[in-house]
């Protein structure tokens, strides 16, 4: 069965992945524009690939998933400096707005996913926490990090689309940070009656 596993995880993470890629475009398509559809399409698609692939695997959930998101990390850094720093096909007509937008998506999917598999895997509420935390401050980091090219770019050819972005992503990853939290700070005082930011779990004597 293991040896079963280890053989699907590819194909299922990748039937997956344009499983998820469809449902994206197609859910903005119905309601938004062309960028707004392929940016869905390559969250939902990268997402759906590494976590499905972080599933199906019998063992080294973490290790599989994560090489997988660094592969697809180096490969949409690839994919924005051809496209910005070159005119090779498809990426020079791509909009500039789509050159930011798909390499920073996915990324982003490829961070949610890697965390999101691991806390799938996580039982215990300390650990849980843990994650959330860790998460957040992923997210955090690479707004900042993203802030900051675009802050350069900005300074540097006026063009402030990817400072937005940053300070978007920095956003999300604030709220990414605190709606879990709160939600279990919701759940622990519906048990305890107290309200507590901080929540540690003691072992039972």
């Amino acid at each position: 069965m293991k040896l079963l596993r280890w053989i699907l995880f590819l194909p299922g993470a990748t039937a997956a992945s344009l499983l998820g890629a469809f449902l994206g475009y197609s859910a903005a398509a119905a309601l938004f524009g062309d960028t707004p559809m392929q940016t869905s399409a390559a969250f939902l698609g990268t997402v759906a690939f590494i976590a499905v692939a972080g599933i199906i695997v019998p063992t080294h959930r973490n290790i599989v998933t994560i090489t997988i998101a660094a592969i697809v990390t180096l490969v949409a850094i690839a994919a924005f400096l051809l496209s910005v720093f070159t005119t090779r096909q498809p990426y020079a007509t791509m909009s500039p707005a789509l050159k930011v937008l798909i390499p920073v998506t996915q990324i982003l999917a490829c961070i949610y996913a890697v965390f999101g598999v691991q806390r799938l895997f996580t039982k215990q509420l300390e650990p849980l926490i843990r994650k959330i935390n860790q998460l957040g401050v992923a997210i955090v980091s690479f707004g900042l990090l993203v802030t900051i090219i675009g802050l350069i770019a900005g300074v540097s050819s006026n063009l402030w689309f990817g400072f937005a972005v940053g300070l978007c992503i920095i956003a999300l990853g604030v709220v990414t940070w605190l709606v879990p939290r709160i939600r279990i700070m919701v759940i622990a005082h519906r048990h305890t009656g107290r309200w507590q930011w901080s929540i540690r779990v003691r072992p039972a004597p």
